[in-house]
């Protein structure tokens, strides 16, 4: 029996739920924690292609007083598969994890206002669902970033694509472009800008 045409997804849709389904696949293949279950405090993954089998991972926790950040560098390669027209399987999940390198990054550097500049104008006020145009989707060859969001209560996935916005949604895509430069220039380097 056919699906109902509202319960057909879109090419973006399921872009997107392939892209949160590689994401838990990872998590569960290199033992992260689930964020989608909660944090005592408050945590941000953003997630970042270096180059072609490279994936990095830089996480930020907040842990009482303390910020604590690591950048994770995923090295994994994908078995060759039967491409065949109309086939909407999945293969990003066939991922091999060849080897990772789990690093700390000193956040003592940080003075004390670019901290809180850090939580209140970037993590904690980091747009939402309703501040994107829904009709505005990232398209699987732009470069890509992923952030997640978690809270006590409350977990926050968002696909973050690089080409230049100029919709209702400009105004949100210019503030996550913001934090990008603030994390290049006070945590990581390697952090790519969308330029």
């Amino acid at each position: 029996m056919p699906k109902p045409i509202s319960n057909i997804e879109t090419i973006g849709q399921r872009e997107d739920r392939q892209v949160k389904e590689v994401v838990d696949n990872i998590v569960q293949k290199i033992d992260l924690s689930d964020l989608k279950k909660g944090v005592d405090s408050l945590e941000m993954r953003l997630w970042y292609p270096d180059h072609d089998m490279v994936e990095n991972i830089l996480t930020i926790r907040f842990v009482d007083t303390l910020l604590i950040a690591t950048k994770t560098n995923i090295w994994q390669t994908y078995p060759d598969h039967p491409f065949k027209k109309k086939d909407t399987t999945n293969y990003l999940l066939n991922v091999i994890i060849d080897s990772i390198k789990s690093t700390n990054i000193n956040m003592r550097l940080l003075k004390s206002e670019l901290i809180d500049s850090l939580i209140n104008t970037y993590i904690l006020s980091f747009p939402q669902e309703e501040d994107f145009d829904s009709s505005s989707h990232t398209l699987t060859s732009e470069y890509r970033l992923i952030f997640e969001i978690a809270k006590k209560n409350k977990y926050q996935f968002f696909i973050y694509g690089c080409s230049a916005r100029t919709g209702a949604d400009k105004e949100a895509y210019n503030k996550i472009r913001s934090f990008l430069y603030f994390l290049k220039r006070n945590v990581d380097k390697d952090i790519h800008t969308c330029d």
